[in-house]
């Protein structure tokens, strides 16, 4: 099968990638946007596309009734940075709508949801998304507000957790971003506690408490998820207040625009849409990151990086698998362990069976033929699913399952999805399905489940890593060896 229809492109020495990104992230979030207090805050839009690697696309060929002017604030649910799994929650669901109902979308960043909000109702921007709070004002402007598609407590975070009043600091930080009111919540959590607005981004804001063994933020509990694996010192130690509301707001000064925008949220499609890319981005992640368990994968990735390096970049980049996918499955089926054996009988590196051992005439004892194998078997039940017309995370999930409980069992869970009313053609629906094979089956469906899910968060903490390229990607040592080298990455 051609690369392209993996949905891989080259681009060159994966070093250029990585350099890029990391100049990327460095800029995004080392950078102090706070507003000095000797000087007057000025309303600043800064075009997004100054900091992406996919700038805007040419509005050229459009007229200006079929541009968005989008304003969003710089967070990891708008711009992914962090996630392999795409351009960001936000950015792929608008992406979606534009697409359904023909329009070109110009992207503008603001300093803070204040900034975006006063852009919006002085009609500067059309839409504003990644909004985590509900704007008092909302019904003396021009402006309709869209429905809210999700819901997030603020939580208060700290490397303590201890109870009652040993919990309150002198100081709260409050990160700006989530715009959460620090008098309200702080007064319910430490009565006389002195708050601190925090115009520090949130990344930096989380390193900041978990260099601190009194220090506390108040913060938006699904922006927190996505940043815990990489402080996995914090904790997020009560929830407060009542939950904060995702939503869009858009101008009504574009009357085709906000009828089309309504009809989209009230679609049967946006909710098919917005379940499954809430299961990409989102579903993995664990209630709590477990500071040993991520001591523990990065000591054995850096292991395994160290000693068969070399083996992953070549069944890489021979198989078209990104490196990082591939060492997420060498560390979930045996930590790096090429002496591993199960209690099923499977052994070594990639854990593979006898019967499947003698169909690729490996040594699976053997780490150098294991990788080899593990990774062209993978290519294997890849290329088996051509025409099962899956997207391709959700073909990679599949593969995953199939790799996990064998391509007969990810037959059935397929075909049982069908007779129960589903097209069988995205994850979030076998994951529901393969429990219940568990039942009349000897497929062990939930450990499928657990399987896909932990690769796909190894992943994730994996590609971050290497992005944020700080102190943590030291630690893996050979691994930026590793993915320096050239492959072939998702594009």
């Amino acid at each position: 099968m051609e690369q392209e229809q993996h949905g891989y492109q080259c681009r060159g020495a994966f070093v250029l990638v990585t350099l890029l990104l990391t100049g990327l992230v460095f800029f995004l979030y080392q950078a102090d946007f706070s507003v000095k207090t000797s000087q007057p805050a000025q309303p600043v839009v800064v075009e997004l596309k100054r900091f992406t690697l996919d700038t805007n696309p040419d509005p050229a060929p459009r007229g200006p009734a079929r541009i968005i002017r989008v304003l969003s604030t710089r967070n990891e649910h708008v711009l992914a940075t962090l996630s392999p799994y795409g351009s960001g929650f936000e950015r792929e669901l608008l992406q979606r709508f534009a697409d359904q109902y023909d329009y070109s979308l110009y992207w503008m960043h603001s300093r803070s949801p204040e900034e975006a909000w006063k852009a919006l109702t002085k009609g500067e921007a059309d839409l504003f998304i990644g909004l985590g709070f509900e704007p008092s004002e909302v019904l003396h402007h021009k402006v309709e507000a869209g429905p809210a598609y999700a819901h997030y407590r603020p939580v208060a975070v700290s490397v303590k957790a201890p109870a009652g009043s040993a919990f309150c600091p002198d100081t709260v930080l409050v990160t700006a971003n989530t715009t959460l009111s620090a008098g309200k919540l702080t007064s319910d959590l430490c009565g006389s506690t002195r708050r601190r607005l925090s115009a520090r981004r949130l990344p930096t804001l989380l390193g900041n408490v978990a260099g601190s063994k009194d220090a506390v933020a108040v913060v938006d509990s699904g922006r927190f998820r996505l940043w815990q694996p990489f402080f996995p010192a914090l904790k997020a130690v009560t929830p407060m207040g009542r939950p904060v509301p995702y939503r869009w707001y858009w101008s009504e000064s574009r009357p085709g625009l906000a009828r089309d925008l309504s009809l989209f949220w009230k679609s049967s499609r946006s909710k098919r849409v917005l379940s499954q890319l809430t299961e990409l981005y989102f579903g993995f992640l664990p209630k709590h990151t477990d500071p040993y368990a991520m001591h523990q994968l990065v000591q054995r990735v850096r292991y395994g990086a160290s000693v068969w390096g070399d083996d992953i970049v070549r069944a890489s980049k021979k198989y078209e698998i990104d490196p990082l996918l591939l060492m997420a499955v060498i560390y979930q089926e045996s930590r790096f362990d090429a002496e591993a054996v199960s209690a099923t009988g499977v052994r070594g590196l990639l854990q593979i069976t006898a019967d499947t051992a003698r169909t690729l005439g490996i040594d699976r004892s053997d780490p150098h033929q294991a990788i080899e194998g593990g990774a062209r078997y993978l290519k294997s039940l890849w290329d088996s699913l051509e025409g099962w017309n899956l997207s391709k995370w959700d073909r990679w999930f599949f593969t995953l399952a199939a790799y996990n409980q064998g391509p007969k069992n990810l037959e059935k869970a397929r075909e049982k999805a069908i007779s129960m009313g589903g097209q069988g053609a995205t994850w979030s629906e076998l994951k529901s399905i393969y429990p219940l094979l568990s039942k009349r089956t000897s497929c062990r469906g939930n450990e499928a489940v657990r399987y896909v899910q932990r690769v796909r968060f190894y992943y994730y903490v994996l590609h971050g890593l290497v992005v944020l390229a700080g102190p943590e990607m030291e630690d893996l040592g050979a691994l930026s060896r590793v993915v320096s080298l050239e492959t072939s990455p998702f594009s």
